[in-house]
């Protein structure tokens, strides 16, 4: 099982809402919970329900936001 660090910060792609938002997440201990916020400052809210948290590895990892296409 792979182990990941989660604290510092680092890019963020949240699909929230029928939205997708580009910014950065921090989380500054172990107790305290993540943030996230736009490149502008902004803080990016979370609809109501789930929240599901893809981690993808740094300089080998890719993702794609949308439908795939045939």
């Amino acid at each position: 099982m792979p182990n990941y660090t989660v604290l510092g910060k680092g890019k963020a792609v949240v699909a929230t809402g029928g939205m997708v938002v580009e910014g950065e997440w921090s989380k500054e201990s172990n107790t305290e919970p993540f943030a996230l916020h736009t490149a502008d400052g902004v803080e990016i809210t979370l609809a109501p329900g789930n929240t599901w948290v893809e981690l993808v590895p740094a300089q080998t990892g890719s993702y794609a936001v949308g439908a795939a296409e045939n």
